[in-house]
């Protein structure tokens, strides 16, 4: 706290330096002008005339309003967007002219607020005498699942396709939708008139609204003041792409080089659009922005942050008088271009006194152990907040139909299946050996189970990974810099410790094996294949937890090798020879019969769907990205969203698979998509070397992607930090372009609120349902 106050304090004390100085400037007669300014900007505008003609000619579309007349008959489509911090309604009516729009903000209660609108609404209807027929309603933002539940609206949508609906009343060709809020940011990729991706400011909002209003009122200027000295400034100062803090340092360094008010006016302007172009997107080529931008959210009300936007972006930038209207436009003509032979007309009846009890329910459906928000409101309905997914708790409102979540199958397959009865095999031995459930044991995990337990040998599973279990480890993690999923290690580790394990196995994995023919290779990455010599350096198991740890080399590209490094290991325990011999072919058998369990279900469902139009979309990622706490549920996120599931291991064509006899091939026994038969991999045509295993597949299902119909779509899961993703993405994301696909990519590592990945995946699934229906 005593931080705190002393950050509060300087930070006081640094917008009353910066005011005293103005003012002392302004007294002198010195405010409006320039002399030595280091760094400055082009100008917003060369002068006044520029700047009037400038507000007649840009792309602004008005809405279309109309007053209420007396007595009439009036069929509406109600809009609402509660967002994080305003409520915003409109009523339609049939020919799309606004009736009643409402702004407010929520003050802490939303429903209190929406109620409030809409009893101005039902207000002037009654005075008016009006006949009003309630056709169609829908709310999105951030509080749709209360309002649709409070007041039994028809729809609820996610936001994102709220937004792209108002993006393309003002302009149907919209390739790019920025909205900026007063504390957060969202902007929307479109290609052929889907949403192909979705980013967000996750923390930081030096690039919305309200970083631009408390510097106004730091300046002692209204916001239409300052947005008049900013559109006339000569010399824009450069302020860069900063944090608040670091912005008022940059702000005082300008004064002292004698910037204007208007300068520095328009050089705040500038930060806020380069910060979220370069900063919050990061975008190295303004060509993915497409050629026609269209701007939402009340910062762009401000004059000088939409001419910025349009300079540095180069781009045609559109508009309606009423941006921060948009999401609310964007819900009411969702549902009135709905035909719909269940929508039911309603009266105001139904409004405005909304009455509800909360409790906090412990979902205890997973490791998250989510703390839940229950709401009871008095129409009968519930919904629920604070859930990472639906599978216990869900609203009425939630997909009636669920889907299919292949992540479940495959950790089942992996870590829960019963292995071969023992009962044939001598007494186990001493050895309890202990393994983590980390990296590449959510590949070879089977092989090892079935070869140790054929020797008699114990074996025990560190336990599913959990928020806790990582922060027990998160002490000997020796670089912030590496994957979540490596940091995740120690911690298993620990709780193998724990579980009195006699000796820690973790091998080095160099190579797996090579899953399509023309790849160069199957490496695996230096994280996977070295980071049992990582936890050795950085725990010392042997030593600080007197656990021996072993951490032999293992070739899984070679059966000969992998056999002899093997008995290399086991003989020490006195495991004899036929023993040997007889566990090894019985832990080839297992990996293949795991392999053929996990894929051949997933292409049998895939067939299905196919046959039936049914959405699906392929996950792709890493082995490790079925741990639940790494991938935060996206699995179970889609299937919610009633899709089916699946993993990019449906996809593997293996060229030869080791084998009791190394002579098999696994492919001849599995069924291929009938889409796909007789199709080969295409890693010669590609501008990559694919050396790697795990990026190999998730190339393999871009490319397999490719050849099927629109309703089949890719999610490529990404840690930060992977060195062989920073490359792989580009050339997956340009093959699923040139089969006009979607790429979208979800950075899943140490996330802790999921609400940003549930609403891509959602503006994604909702999206392709409006181009596909």
């Amino acid at each position: 706290m005593r931080k705190y106050a002393c950050s509060a304090f300087a930070f006081k004390k640094m917008n009353r330096q910066i005011s005293e100085i103005i003012q002392k400037l302004n007294d002198s007669g010195l405010g409006e002008k320039n002399f030595a300014q280091s760094n400055t900007l082009p100008p917003l505008f060369e002068n006044k005339e520029q700047y009037e003609n400038w507000k007649r000619n840009r792309h602004i579309k008005p809405l279309k309003t109309r007053e209420l007349q007396q007595g009439e008959t009036l069929k509406i489509y109600l809009g609402i967007d509660s967002g994080s911090t305003t409520t915003k309604i409109l009523a339609l009516d049939e020919n799309e002219f606004i009736v009643f729009r409402f702004y407010s903000g929520n003050n802490g209660n939303p429903l209190k607020t929406a109620a409030d609108g809409l009893q101005i609404f039902y207000n002037k209807i009654s005075a008016k005498s009006i006949d009003l027929q309630l056709v169609g309603s829908c709310a999105t933002g951030y509080g749709e699942d209360l309002l649709r539940s409070a007041l039994n609206l028809d729809f609820g949508i996610v936001e994102t396709m709220a937004h792209l609906q108002g993006a393309q009343w003002v302009d149907a060709a919209a390739s790019f939708i920025l909205d900026i809020g007063g504390q957060d940011m969202k902007s929307i990729f479109v290609h052929n008139g889907l949403i192909s991706n979705v980013e967000l400011n996750e923390a930081c909002s030096s690039g919305c609204g309200s970083f631009l209003q408390n510097f106004a009122a730091t300046m002692n200027l209204t916001l239409a003041e300052f947005t008049e000295k900013a559109c006339l400034a000569q010399n824009p100062a450069d302020l860069g792409t900063r944090c608040t803090v670091f912005m008022n340092s940059k702000v005082k360094q300008s004064l002292r080089e004698n910037a204007a008010i208007g300068d520095i006016a328009a050089g705040l302007a500038f930060s806020v659009v380069k910060n979220c172009l370069f900063k919050v997107l990061k975008i190295s080529n303004l060509n993915i922005l497409g050629e026609n931008i269209v701007v939402q959210g009340g910062t762009f009300k401000n004059d000088a942050v939409y001419r910025a936007l349009e300079l540095l972006s180069g781009k045609t930038v559109s508009a309606t008088d009423s941006p921060e209207l948009m999401g609310a436009l964007g819900a009411a003509l969702y549902v009135s271009r709905i035909k719909n032979e269940k929508l039911k007309i309603k009266n105001k009846a139904q409004s405005a006194d909304i009455q509800y009890s909360t409790k906090e329910i412990q979902c205890k459906g997973c490791t998250n152990s989510c703390t839940v928000l229950r709401f009871k409101f008095s129409n009968g309905n519930i919904s629920y907040a604070g859930n990472k997914c639906e599978k216990v708790f869900f609203s009425k409102n939630a997909a009636k139909e669920k889907g299919w979540n292949a992540f479940e199958m495959k950790n089942e397959i992996l870590f829960q299946k019963n292995c071969e009865n023992l009962s044939n095999l001598p007494h186990l031995r001493a050895e309890k050996i202990g393994i983590p459930r980390i990296l590449n044991m959510y590949e070879n995990f089977p092989f090892w189970k079935t070869l140790f337990e054929g020797c008699a040998m114990e074996v025990m599973l560190s336990p599913e990974s959990t928020m806790p279990l990582y922060q027990s480890g998160i002490g000997s993690v020796m670089s912030d810099n590496i994957c979540f999923p490596a940091k995740l290690a120690s911690g298993h580790i620990l709780a193998l410790a724990e579980m009195k394990v006699d000796r820690i196995f973790y091998p080095i994995v160099p190579k797996d094996e090579q899953d399509f023919a023309d790849a160069c290779n199957s490496y695996n990455c230096p994280v996977v294949s070295g980071y049992p010599e990582v936890i050795r350096s950085a725990m010392n198991p042997a030593e600080n937890l007197g656990i021996p740890f072993d951490k032999p080399v293992m070739n899984f590209g070679n059966v000969k090798a992998l056999k002899s490094a093997c008995y290399d290991y086991l003989k020490r325990f006195g495991v004899d020879k036929k023993t040997f011999e007889t566990a090894f072919k019985n832990a080839l058998s297992a990996r293949q019969e795991f392999l053929k369990n996990l894929i051949e279900p997933q292409r049998e469902i895939l067939d299905k769907a196919l046959e039936n139009n049914k959405l699906v979309v392929v996950v792709a990622g890493r082995p490790y990205h079925a741990d639940l706490l790494i991938q935060q549920k996206v699995g179970q996120i889609l299937s919610d969203l009633g899709v089916i599931a699946l993993t990019d291991d449906i996809f593997r064509t293996p060229m030869t698979r080791i084998c009791a006899d190394n002579t098999k091939k696994i492919g001849e026994n599995l069924r291929v998509p009938r889409n796909l038969r007789s199709e080969k991999s295409g890693f010669h045509r590609l501008n990559l070397v694919s050396q790697w295993a795990y990026p190999n597949r998730v190339i393999q299902t871009a490319l397999a992607l490719a050849k099927l119909p629109q309703n089949v779509q890719m999610v490529q899961l990404n840690s930060f930090g992977c060195g062989p993703d920073s490359f792989f993405m580009e050339e997956t994301g340009e093959i699923l372009k040139a089969a006009g696909k979607n790429h979208t990519i979800l950075r899943i590592d140490e996330i802790s609120s999921t609400s940003s990945i549930r609403l891509r995946l959602r503006s994604l699934i909702e999206s392709i349902k409006a181009i596909t229906n």
